[in-house]
């Protein structure tokens, strides 16, 4: 991989019609690679670096390079290699591209072909997107034909949480001064001053959906040694193991009935969208429980049998150790994951536990361990 100019034509053209783009790309250095120099056949970034495939790009149209270069850049511009999380690597990237495209057609750039780009994704985020491919995922030689799509590289592994601030202070000083330069020459493109300034934000989506995203990080497939797939041997040389499942095995709910937290509505609210959330990610079974100062006998559910209906015990104080005392002294073992609805307002354990703990919250609060989704009332 070496500095190059083959970029500097379509920098060129770039920055003197659109001078938004200028400072973004003065921040960037441009390398020429060779095919098995960079993540997928076209161009890539990682924030710092955009990185062309030399060959591919050099056959494009002035336009279309200067599309290109563009696309890279909006990829740092609006964070995307930040902001992945524990999303899936493939789908995020289609959904950044999607968010991308759909901006620069309405600016009226030229993308090469195959790009991706449907105009029902026109105005949503990144994570909007992610959301609706999560549920209409592409079909699978649809899928394989835009992995060699895949761009964007994660630019916080291997970083502490202090590092990935500071970088992400400096983007976000950056793209300031590129909005003021181009709302001085009157040429701000269209979807960059507000879609840039969320961008910056936590993502405001629904807790559920949150909630959603975090259980099917969680889900895992389990592998059968002793029945092997015969047919890796022949696309890949090597036997693998059959897939058996991608569902968790046992989750437990608790959810708090003390006298400061839930009415009935807010309940029922909360089981309906836990149904869709549990539905979706397959647990074997889910084990539903109450507690104020300890913890009251709910419901099991099987696999298959996803309908819950919330009967409500207690009305007392709060203290959360009796949640983890009932799961260590439980029959069921050790859950994949435990989700407490709560409004963080009681005593916690002095010890963490070793499995997954999400606390779903109706307030803000910053409990010793777990994950947590902030509830909206």
């Amino acid at each position: 991989m070496k500095k190059t100019n083959i970029t500097a034509m379509a920098a060129t053209k770039l920055t003197l019609a659109h001078p938004f783009w200028a400072e973004v790309f003065y921040s960037m250095t441009p390398n020429a690679c060779e095919k098995d120099e960079i993540p997928c056949p076209t161009a890539a970034t990682d924030g710092r670096v955009l990185m062309v495939y030399e060959e591919w790009f050099g056959k494009l149209t002035l336009d279309e390079q200067v599309g290109v270069v563009a696309h890279e850049l909006a990829h740092k511009i609006f964070l995307h290699m930040y902001r992945r999380g524990a999303r899936d690597p493939m789908l995020w990237n289609f959904a950044c591209d999607y968010a991308i495209n759909g901006m620069l057609k309405e600016n009226n750039f030229t993308l090469p072909t195959p790009h991706l780009h449907d105009d029902k994704y026109k105005g949503m985020s990144a994570e909007a997107i992610y959301q609706e491919l999560l549920k209409n995922p592409p079909p699978q030689q649809q899928k394989q034909s835009m992995e060699s799509m895949m761009d964007l590289a994660d630019a916080t592994d291997g970083k502490s949480k202090e590092e990935v601030e500071a970088e992400v202070e400096q983007v976000k000083q950056l793209v300031e001064r590129a909005i003021a330069n181009a709302k001085s020459y009157g040429k701000l493109p269209a979807g960059i001053d507000a879609g840039t300034i969320d961008a910056y934000k936590a993502p405001k989506e629904s807790w559920y959906n949150q909630l959603h995203r975090y259980m099917q990080s969680l889900s895992s497939s389990a592998y059968n040694w002793a029945r092997l797939n015969r047919r890796t041997l022949k696309t890949h040389g090597y036997f693998s193991p059959h897939i058996l499942d991608d569902s968790l095995g046992l989750v437990r709910v608790y959810l708090d009935t003390s006298g400061s937290c839930f009415d009935k509505a807010m309940q029922s609210n909360f089981a309906g969208h836990l149904n869709a959330i549990l539905a979706e990610c397959r647990p074997q079974k889910v084990i539903v429980s109450y507690f104020d100062t300890q913890c009251y006998e709910g419901e099991e559910i099987q696999a298959g049998e996803l309908e819950f209906r919330p009967r409500p015990q207690g009305g007392g104080g709060t203290a959360f150790e009796p949640i983890f005392a009932d799961i260590e002294e439980s029959e069921h073992g050790i859950p994949d994951v435990t989700i407490i609805l709560t409004d963080l307002c009681g005593s916690f354990p002095s010890h963490t536990p070793a499995y997954n703990v999400v606390w779903a919250s109706i307030m803000d609060g910053e409990p010793p361990f777990g994950e947590v989704v902030r509830i909206e009332e």
